[in-house]
């Protein structure tokens, strides 16, 4: 059973998050915002914006490192390249290719596809996308009707670890709130020679999904990722409204479908093969993706979603200075979208400099209760920043 998270992560740095305002002009401005010690500061930021992508979304960021000064981001039907630091990009259509890709350190991609009863496959890129071929494929247990590659990330050894969620749960009503059947698991696959063999499956997380990992210096890897379920079938309905649940749900007047959407952490000390301590990070629902880089010195930068409140939706960061064990009454506002505020993927710049790409969207028409209305219509922001002492 994952642990609950101790610190409250609604309000950190002992100050209301900004209002929407004050978010708006750091989001058109030259700075982001940190909150601490009960103050907001302004914190000095480069940024630019990527062109844009006509099936691009707010959630539809993927951001990696390549060869050399190399660094990749990925919109639907387009990939960006930047060689200084992501201050400036060229970009080019690409065609249909898995979406779920890294960087092998000769430059070559390495992308994995996945579906239902049907193994998993591998492609490589030489042409950064241009053109790809299957190289091999792995197997996937079969029985799960829910399958998809959540990420491909190359280690800081080489190393590549692909998850894979897989998911046959059955709620009530069909949509919740209490499981009464099945699961979802979150598998993890290693490959030790850049894709052309992959060992797994280990199982990383139950209920889990989206997000990312960080290698620390010590070895630990960090998994940073979604925690999403209902009420397992021995729990009782008073925890809808103990953890706010309920209330939430009635602010928006539907029926709750879920007890926790939330980010939860889990390390392994083996490369990916085991993994202990699940715990979660964020105590508000809603604060549900989140996606880490760590700083050569063991400090965890986890960017992540807060979707409804307190404060007006935003991407903001929160600091652990010791591999993830503690974390910090801190938090960094990054991104804001007067009508969405989407996923980041962040890396590291040799200097210390954090890149952290943002999707965003001021659409205010469309559908409002559709995800899609934001299709064609996101903005992505690569933000340059650092930490402050």
């Amino acid at each position: 059973m994952v642990k609950l998270a101790t610190m409250q992560t609604g309000v950190l740095g002992g100050i209301e998050p900004p209002g929407a305002d004050q978010l708006l002009r750091m989001q058109r401005a030259d700075y982001v915002l940190r909150a601490r010690d009960g103050q907001i500061i302004e914190v000095p930021a480069e940024k630019s914006r990527l062109p844009p992508d006509p099936d691009s979304h707010p959630q539809a960021v993927r951001l990696f490192k390549g060869a050399g000064t190399a660094i990749y981001a990925r919109q639907p039907g387009t990939l960006s390249r930047s060689d200084d630091g992501g201050r400036t990009w060229t970009s080019r259509p690409v065609p249909a290719a898995p979406r779920e890709t890294a960087a092998l350190q000769d430059g070559a991609l390495v992308g994995v596809d996945a579906g239902a009863d049907r193994p998993a496959e591998v492609f490589h890129s030489e042409d950064e996308g241009a053109s790809w071929r299957k190289t091999t494929e792995f197997e996937l247990p079969v029985g799960f009707e829910d399958v998809g590659v959540t990420g491909v990330t190359r280690l800081r050894d080489g190393a590549l670890i692909c998850d894979i969620h897989v998911g046959n749960g059955r709620y009530e009503n069909d949509w919740g709130p209490r499981l009464i059947a099945g699961t979802v698991e979150l598998l993890g696959f290693r490959s030790d020679d850049g894709g052309q063999t992959w060992e797994g499956p280990y199982l990383i997380m139950r209920f889990a999904g989206e997000g990312g990992f960080a290698h620390c210096p010590s070895g630990r890897l960090l998994a940073v990722k979604r925690y999403q379920r209902g009420l397992l079938p021995d729990e009782p309905d008073r925890m809808m409204d103990q953890m706010g649940v309920n209330q939430l749900f009635e602010r928006w007047g539907l029926a709750a479908n879920r007890l926790f959407k939330n980010i939860a952490l889990v390390e392994s000390l083996d490369g990916g093969r085991t993994w202990t301590d699940e715990r979660l990070l964020t105590t508000v629902f809603g604060q549900c993706y989140g996606y880490p880089v760590v700083l050569e010195e063991g400090t965890v930068v986890v960017v992540h979603d807060t979707r409804y409140g307190p404060g007006p939706q935003s991407s903001r960061a929160m600091i652990s200075r010791d591999e993830g064990c503690s974390w910090e009454d801190e938090t960094y506002y990054l991104c804001h979208g007067s009508q969405a505020s989407g996923y980041t993927q962040s890396v590291v710049l040799d200097d210390g400099t954090i890149l952290t790409l943002g999707g965003t969207s001021d659409r205010a028409d469309g559908d409002t209760g559709s995800w899609n209305k934001w299709v064609g219509h996101a903005d992505l922001t690569a933000i340059r920043w650092r930490l402050e002492d």
